[in-house]
Formats: C-alpha cells, structure tokens, sequence
C-alpha cells in the first residue's frame, strides 16, 4: 500500500496487485475498487461517485462505456480511428480524418470544430462558431502559445516556457497570471509560484506531501501578471 497527502492535507491510500496496478483508492474512508483484463485494461470501476464499465473490441478500443447502467458507444474505422461517439441521452458525435489521419471535423449537436495542421501533424487551429483557438510550435516541437480569437480580436493568450532539458518551467495566461513551476534535475515538479499562492513538494519514499501558502498578490507581482 502507498499513500498520497493531497494539497488540502488529506490522506489517500492506493493498494496495488503484482504488477504495479492499483486496485482499490481509498479517500478518507471512500474507497473506489478497479478490476483489469489479462492485457491490463481497465474493466471496472466501482465507488461512491458510481460504477463505469467497459467493453472493448477485438482490436482492444473501447466499444462501450457502462457508468451505472448507461451506455456510451464508440464507432472506428478500418484502421481504428475514432468516428463516432453516442451517449445515453442520444447525443451523436462524429469525427472526419484528413488522409493522414489527423482530425479535421467534428460535429456535435449540430455545430462543427475545424481543425487545421501543419506539416508535422501539429494542430495549428481549431474553429468554432466564431471563435479560433490558434497555437504555435517551437524548433523542438513544443507547444509555445496559444490564442483565442474572436472577430479579429485577441480575448486570451498563453505562453509557455521550457527549461533546457525540455520541461515545462513557466506558464504564462494574459487573464489568470504566471505560474512558475520549481523542478527536481529530472524534470519532477518541486514547487509552483503563482500571483497569489505557492505551494511546495516533497516526496517520502510512500507518499507524495503538498503544501499550499496562500500569499497577497503583492508578494508575487515580481513573477509576472496573469496564468494559469
């Protein structure tokens, strides 16, 4: 059995079998059981919050998801991508793939997501109604920013900083501020700095300890304005 401390202090507990899955979480008395099939996947889980099951198909993709008794159900092409999605209320989604696979429709209750990508295969926009989520890529392939547009004009924005190993070190939102993650030399997070709050980790061998310091925005100014 291992143990987690979550931000607010509470102890969870996880139970594992032989090969490492967890089979049984337990949340200060509220525990959720999981079930795997002999290749590993997750058949079931059943807790206080409900009980999801999932059939999947001979090419082991999920076919159907059971959460008490209702069913969601999953259709793919011959070459297993997704392209349709129902839910118990009759809600239908649909997906359409380019000819490299790459998603370039969506359609659900009756309004339609455009997708556009570059050369890599890196979604370069996504289109909705009258909004546009635009992202940009650095040399080595990383999400470096994104924007949401709307007639033209720029209602958000957030950038995204890298340490030299390729980890993610800043996050920066025009609307919610900057968060500055403080990391161990193998990229783990040690630590966040935001406008207002901090909070700071450490690792026992059996548990993960958070702590979190709430502080006035004043204190954090000097680590830029708005993120999330």
């Amino acid at each position: 059995m291992t143990t987690r401390i979550d931000p607010l202090g509470d102890v969870i507990s996880f139970t594992h079998d032989e090969l490492g899955r967890v089979t049984c979480k337990d949340a200060a008395g509220r525990t959720t059981s999981y079930a795997y099939d002999p290749a590993g996947r997750l058949l079931r889980a059943s807790g206080p919050d409900g009980d999801l099951i999932r059939q999947y198909d001979r090419r082991g993709l999920i076919k159907t998801e059971l959460i008490d008794g209702h069913a969601t159900t999953i259709r793919y092409n011959a070459v297993g991508r997704r392209v349709g999605r129902a839910t118990p209320t009759g809600h239908v989604t649909t997906y359409t793939h380019d000819t490299a696979g790459r998603p370039g429709l969506l359609t659900t209750g009756g309004q339609e997501v455009t997708f556009t990508h570059d050369a890599a295969g890196r979604e370069l926009s996504r289109v909705f109604g009258s909004l546009t989520v635009t992202s940009a890529w650095d040399e080595a392939g990383r999400l470096s920013a994104e924007h949401l547009i709307t007639d033209g004009r720029v209602l958000n924005s957030r950038t995204y900083t890298y340490r030299a190993d390729g980890h993610l070190s800043v996050v920066y939102d025009r609307l919610s501020g900057t968060r500055t993650f403080g990391l161990d030399p193998v990229g783990r997070v040690t630590a966040v700095t935001a406008d207002d709050w901090s909070e700071r980790r450490t690792a026992p061998p059996c548990a993960s300890r958070s702590r979190r310091r709430r502080t006035s925005p004043i204190t954090w100014r000097s680590h830029g304005t708005t993120a999330a």
